[in-house]
């Protein structure tokens, strides 16, 4: 069988019996998820590079922590979050930046409306304006949720906060993103 075709239970078990090369795989399968997710966490790409080299070393080297009572994806993801918040705490940089356009309330039709008849690169600026308000934890649950399809669930596993914690802040956060960028549209 090709090594490409594995899942990852099966890479897991491999690189567990010695076989070191397996890993590359896994690496190759989350590299550009996990990539995207710190660099929208630190803001700058080059740093960003650096950190996901990081948390792929932590995630190596903690394969023995790796349980399979969840889906590797779920785990690698709280891998990740861990040590973005981790790193982020110990830099004190808060300052996140998102160079892409985020569909964030798609409940809102009337909103959504306003907000068509606004040109699109400036509603991409106003939505940068204000996911860069956001605390990191609550860029990270939006950003999982909406950019990676994340369910409640997972990020819940990911965060380890309660299910309806995630959803409360997926709310919250939601109601606050509209209503700021209400704001930015009356000006």
């Amino acid at each position: 069988m090709d090594m490409t075709e594995l899942s990852d239970i099966e890479y897991i078990h491999r690189i567990r019996q010695g076989d070191t090369n397996a890993f590359v795989h896994l690496v190759r399968r989350y590299q550009r998820m996990i990539f995207s997710l710190v660099v929208k966490m630190v803001g700058n790409e080059a740093e960003a590079e650096d950190i996901t080299q990081e948390i792929f070393i932590k995630v190596y080297q903690s394969l023995s922590k790796f349980r399979e009572d969840s889906k590797f994806s779920t785990w690698i993801y709280r891998v990740a979050c861990n040590f973005c918040f981790s790193y982020l705490r110990k830099s004190r940089e808060h300052v996140i930046s998102l160079n892409e356009e985020i569909t964030l309330v798609n409940e809102c039709t009337d909103f959504e409306e306003q907000l068509e008849n606004a040109a699109k690169e400036e509603r991409i600026q106003w939505l940068d304006a204000v996911l860069n308000e956001l605390p990191a934890e609550e860029l990270w649950v939006v950003t999982l949720y909406y950019k990676e399809n994340v369910s409640v669930h997972e990020i819940s596993e990911i965060t380890t906060l309660s299910e309806s914690n995630v959803k409360v802040k997926l709310y919250r956060t939601r109601k606050w993103i509209k209503s700021e960028m209400e704001k930015r549209m009356r000006q």
